[in-house]
Formats: C-alpha cells, structure tokens, sequence
C-alpha cells in the first residue's frame, strides 16, 4: 500500500499532528496497488486492488507545547483539557 510522506507540526499539548503539505509518495512497488508505478495500466481486476492511500508517513517539521488550534477553541468553549505527562 502506498504512503504519502507529510510534514506538519506535533502538538505536545495536545498530542496532535498538525499536516502542513505533502511532501513526497512513498511506492510500496505492488501490482495490487492502484496508487504504485507497478500497478499495470489495462487492470481488469480493479476489484481486488487497493484503492487508497495507507497512514501517512509523519514528519514532524516543528514540535509545538500548546494544544492545536482546534483543542484550543473547543477548551475556549468549554471543554476541558485531557491531561498529557
């Protein structure tokens, strides 16, 4: 199954990732994959072939303390914070 490398910024308060871009595909090189340059073009059998992406390659481009902005406006709103060590 083939990866799309992404960077972003990890959140330590939160313990998100936050993705920025993709940077790069990651061929896994399988016949099977839909996504891989060996996957040949008259495929009959799209059936039994994997048609999306696995998890993302994470890399982590900057590490951040604070929560995310998504975690900061849902504590803003009430929610309260699960506490990370």
């Amino acid at each position: 199954m083939c990866r799309q490398i992404t960077e972003g910024t990890q959140h330590r308060g939160c313990g998100h990732y936050v993705l920025h871009w993709v940077s790069a595909i990651y061929d896994c090189e399988d016949p099977k994959c839909n996504k891989s340059s060996k996957h040949p073009d008259g495929c009959k059998t799209h059936n039994t072939c994997t048609m999306e992406y696995g998890p993302d390659i994470q890399k982590i481009t900057a590490m951040n303390y604070e929560p995310c902005e998504r975690c900061k406006a849902y504590y803003a709103s009430g929610g309260k914070p699960v506490r990370r060590y």
